[in-house]
């Protein structure tokens, strides 16, 4: 199984609210526009002062793998794009294997979002539209 390019068209809920200044802001369960694949879903979004994090979760076959390229970014509505820092649970550009429960959880940092982004694409590998 090899997935190289993935897109999810994601929307931020306007009516999210935050919890007070300074708090982090969370999306539980995106709702999806559109995608190319279902490699994972995105169960969260969490829009830090630091950070954006995505976290991903597979649902597959024991032993079966898939790999999140280092050149993934997420691009705004506005037409910016936010680079992804780092992964907490995969090693990125590797084959991941998944394991005997067939689950895995998996987090990607990216630059902030601008708080005024209201809907994101996540596009993997460098793909473009």
């Amino acid at each position: 199984m090899r997935y190289d390019r993935l897109i999810f068209c994601l929307f931020l809920w306007i009516g999210v609210t935050m919890t007070g200044w300074g708090q982090n802001k969370v999306i539980e369960v995106p709702r999806y526009e559109s995608t190319n694949t279902y490699m994972f879903d995105v169960v969260k979004i969490e829009m830090a002062r630091n950070a954006t994090i995505v976290t991903g979760q597979v649902n597959s076959f024991p032993g079966e793998w898939f790999r999140i390229s280092g050149r993934t970014v997420i691009k705004g509505d506005s037409g910016r794009e936010y680079r992804l820092l780092s992964a907490e649970g995969i090693d990125l550009n590797q084959k991941v294997f998944l394991p005997e429960s067939g689950v895995m959880t998996f987090q990607l940092y990216f630059e902030p979002l601008d708080a005024r982004e209201k809907k994101i694409d996540y596009v993997e590998g460098g793909a473009r539209g």
